[in-house]
């Protein structure tokens, strides 16, 4: 799925990026699940986690 778009639920999940520590710390699924109402707080708390991927010396060439 794209980053930060709301999924077809019963509630407003979105795709979101999550960071390493918080999939380690994981116990259940859903604890990784994000509604759109929690993404300003991710993104103040964690900042854009996909920057890297585009800034840069971590973006990649497209082949």
């Amino acid at each position: 799925a794209t980053p930060y778009t709301v999924r077809a639920r019963d509630y407003p999940t979105v795709s979101a990026p999550v960071t390493w520590e918080e999939v380690e710390r994981c116990a259940d699924p859903e604890e990784l699940v994000v509604l759109a109402q929690d993404i300003p707080s991710r993104l103040e708390e964690h900042g854009e986690l996909l920057a890297p991927l585009v800034a840069g010396e971590g973006a990649g060439e497209l082949p």
